[in-house]
């Protein structure tokens, strides 16, 4: 045992090295003073961080680099979705309905605005496009966050010392920042569900991680985005179940759901709506600079894309 954590440590050492190294290569030359509307707002007189109340649009213009690159992996993970046909079993009419609804009147303003103008819709093409949104709003505010310098640091760290049996420097992987105890969680989750267990048989392991193959596995598993769209489509399965969210509205599904996959499946459905009233996003609650709800990002994001990209 001491000889493989031995090994792990080496193995750790040179990774963080290579990358960290590498890192600093790619940094020379970014100069200039960044996030100056975010101090502005912060230095602002008479409010504290916790009277402050921003939104989505306030995210995108302190930090428009992290939202533009986010925007790039929604889009990424929207194709890969739409052509899997891997959307979760509950849930979805009402956001295909509202998704619709909002693409109908938009559809019918801008023919108020410009009558020569006529819109085809595809109806279904307008359904597999709800389900994408629906499923990748939950996780936006994750993708606001990716940044892959830091990601290939943290999933290098996390391969060696999970797969190496360790709990402790465990990271998360990827656009959508899963954990390996996430993904072993819902493993063992959708267990409790036959259909979801037949559903999500690609998702195999059943949580368990007690041997060095079974984390090496699932380590494996999330670093491609194929699974972490199956995880996450586990997921909102499973809470819809577990929270009985199919005959919600949009909204409430999207703030339990996205407070659940942020906060954790452990939480009562009451205890998740306390949840959606504190500021704890990006750094931890608390922190500084955390300004905004997770579940307030993403909502608007929803109305946001539904609303052809748009803040208006």
């Amino acid at each position: 045992m001491q000889h493989k954590k031995t090994i792990c440590a080496v193995i750790l050492f040179f990774s963080l090295f290579t990358v960290f190294t590498r890192g600093k290569k790619d940094a020379v030359g970014k100069g200039g003073k960044e996030f100056s509307y975010e101090e502005e707002i912060l230095e602002s007189p008479g409010l504290d961080d916790k009277e402050k109340i921003l939104g989505l649009k306030d995210f995108a213009q302190m930090h428009n680099s992290d939202f533009v690159c986010a925007l790039d992996y929604f889009n990424q993970c929207k194709m890969l979705i739409k052509n899997s046909k891997c959307y979760p079993v509950c849930s979805l009419n009402n956001p295909i309905k509202t998704y619709t609804n909002l693409k109908q009147k938009k559809q019918n303003q801008d023919e108020k605005n410009n009558p020569e103008v006529k819109t085809t819709v595809n109806a279904e093409e307008l359904k597999n496009d709800a389900k994408a949104l629906f499923m990748l709003s939950i996780v936006f505010p994750e993708m606001m966050r990716y940044s892959a310098f830091r990601d290939e640091i943290e999933t290098r760290v996390t391969s060696v010392m999970y797969s190496c049996g360790s709990d402790s420097l465990i990271c998360s992987i990827g656009y959508m920042q899963m954990k390996p105890n996430f993904a072993s969680y819902i493993e063992r989750c959708i267990q409790k569900y036959p259909d979801l267990e037949e559903r999500y048989g690609m998702l195999n392991q059943q949580g368990n991680d007690f041997t060095f193959d079974q984390r090496r596995d699932r380590i494996k598993r999330l670093k491609t985005l194929d699974f972490q769209i199956q995880y996450l489509s586990a997921f909102i399965d499973y809470a819809v179940k577990r929270y009985h969210l199919s005959d919600k509205d949009t909204e409430y599904q999207l703030r339990i759901l996205s407070t659940a996959y942020n906060a954790g499946l452990s939480y009562s459905e009451k205890d998740l709506m306390d949840i959606t009233k504190v500021k704890a996003f990006p750094n931890g609650t608390n922190a500084k600079g955390s300004l905004w709800n997770y579940s307030d990002l993403t909502v608007q994001f929803y109305n946001y894309v539904a609303n052809g990209f748009s803040f208006d």
